[in-house]
């Protein structure tokens, strides 16, 4: 019995590192290997990591936003902790308020990746405060914010059915949508 004890914590380490691995390159891949039309970056963690919080629980979004965070902060010049920072407050916005809701409903996505974004850039925006002094936000807010919650919103609804349907077909569920 302590064997299997054993062994599930080591199952439970080895997949938390995947996981890690996992979203440090996802966040290699977007800082360098996305296109950017119209230099807009598409934020494809924080989107993953809000509809992972809203099909799951808030705490497993906390979990996946610091590991993003951490490896956009490590593939960017941004400050150290920045990217993490703005990832865990992004996640906690958008899934705390929204957990009552009915994980079937297709606007859920669509909020939740708003209001992330939201709070993301704010947080951001307070960061750069901090770092390099206070500045002028409505360019900020009009040339990157702006445009970068706009192309958040696209893949919002495809990458949340996506994981949605992932999660009913590692429990076994029959996803049928009756409308």
């Amino acid at each position: 019995m302590d064997h299997r004890k054993r062994r599930r914590l080591e199952e439970q380490i080895a997949q938390e590192l995947v996981l890690m691995v996992a979203l440090v390159l996802l966040a290699l891949v977007q800082t360098s290997v996305l296109p950017r039309p119209y230099a807009i970056v598409p934020n494809l963690l924080l989107v993953l990591v809000v509809c992972q919080g809203l099909i799951s629980e808030p705490d497993v979004a906390v979990r996946w936003a610091l590991y993003s965070g951490i490896g956009l902060d490590l593939c960017s010049g941004a400050m150290l902790g920045s990217h993490a920072m703005a990832l865990l407050c992004a996640a906690l916005a958008a899934t705390l308020p929204l957990a009552w809701l009915n994980r079937n409903n297709w606007m859920l996505p669509l909020a939740g990746v708003a209001i992330g974004s939201l709070v993301y850039h704010g947080v951001l925006i307070l960061m750069l405060g901090i770092e390099q002094g206070w500045f002028d936000i409505q360019p900020y807010l009009l040339v990157v914010a702006l445009p970068d919650i706009a192309a958040a919103l696209i893949p919002a609804l495809p990458l949340y059915l996506i994981l949605r349907w992932d999660r009913a077909r590692r429990r076994g569920e029959l996803a049928i949508d009756i409308y």
